[in-house]
């Protein structure tokens, strides 16, 4: 398994974010533009046409004088934040070359091996040689409408080695929870191995799985946390679902009797097969918990 170096910071996944972003509102301002302005396509053209669409904004909006100021404040934002996550990251990446540091390692069948950004300090070792290893899960605090909520930020690595060297390594993933289990696999050899939480604090699902994991060798599929989410998620969507049907059962039966709006009942369908796919997850995982617990005593 390889593992890169990518912190937050060298991260491709901002700019990825925020080049989506206004790779939408382009294609939205372009389409807009040839659609309405016909007689002058043109690149100057075009920011005249956004600025008359700017002040017809104005002129539409004048009971509320600072909405369209905060419209045209997003728009530009958006691509100053895009232009800005670019030179960032690229500022990042020049730092972490010029030093010495770990560019990424490979875990191997009996060693590990350490690449860096010095092809020069290259080195191999044995998961014996590897005296201690601290797996440092980093946390941060994200705010929503529904409160604040500690999430899973990037994974730190330190690895001590006999000689006395000690290499640091983070990463940044979709499916941390994934990483973690591979890397608890690969690391099994390793003489000292430990675990803690840092920035905002402890996640208590990934805390539940790693323990379960590291005790017994059994992977959830859901946490308590996420298995009690899910049963309520299941329950709500099954009550929208059979809400709309019962309310519009007339409405679908002509839905069904006729394909042309057939595709209608997508949408309201939609509801139950998530349900029905929430109720199987949690099946299955308990399935799995207690055949596990049979074979284990």
């Amino acid at each position: 398994m390889r593992l890169n170096n990518v912190s937050t910071e060298t991260s491709i996944q901002l700019v990825i974010i925020m080049s989506i972003i206004t790779s939408v509102m382009t294609i939205a301002f372009i389409i807009a533009y040839t659609t309405t302005s016909i007689s002058d396509v043109s690149f100057f053209g075009f920011f005249q046409w956004l600025f008359n669409m700017f002040q017809s904004l104005r002129t539409e909006m004048a009971d509320e004088p600072t909405l369209p100021w905060l419209i045209l404040l997003l728009v530009v934002g958006s691509y100053i934040g895009f232009i800005g996550a670019i030179i960032s990251r690229y500022t990042a990446i020049t730092r972490f070359n010029s030093g010495l540091n770990v560019k990424y390692i490979n875990f191997l069948d009996g060693r590990i091996e350490f690449f860096f950004t010095r092809p020069e300090y290259n080195i191999v070792c044995a998961y014996s040689d590897v005296e201690k290893l601290y797996m440092d899960i980093q946390s941060t605090l994200v705010h929503t409408k529904h409160g604040s909520h500690i999430v899973f930020q990037q994974l730190n690595l330190t690895f001590k080695i006999l000689n006395g060297k000690e290499f640091k390594l983070s990463n940044t993933t979709s499916s941390p929870m994934k990483l973690i289990y591979k890397i608890i696999d690969w690391t099994r050899g390793v003489q000292n191995f430990d675990y803690g939480f840092s920035g905002y604090g402890e996640i208590e699902d990934y805390k539940e799985k790693i323990d379960k994991y590291l005790q017994s060798g059994y992977k959830d599929i859901v946490g308590k946390d996420g298995e009690a989410k899910l049963k309520w998620l299941s329950i709500i969507f099954f009550i929208i679902g059979s809400f709309f049907i019962f309310s519009f059962k007339d409405i679908f039966t002509t839905m069904v009797t006729d394909p042309a709006i057939g595709f209608m009942l997508i949408p309201f369908s939609i509801f139950f097969v998530l349900s029905f796919i929430f109720d199987i997850i949690l099946v299955v995982d308990k399935i799995r918990d207690n055949n596990f617990r049979g074979r284990n005593g």
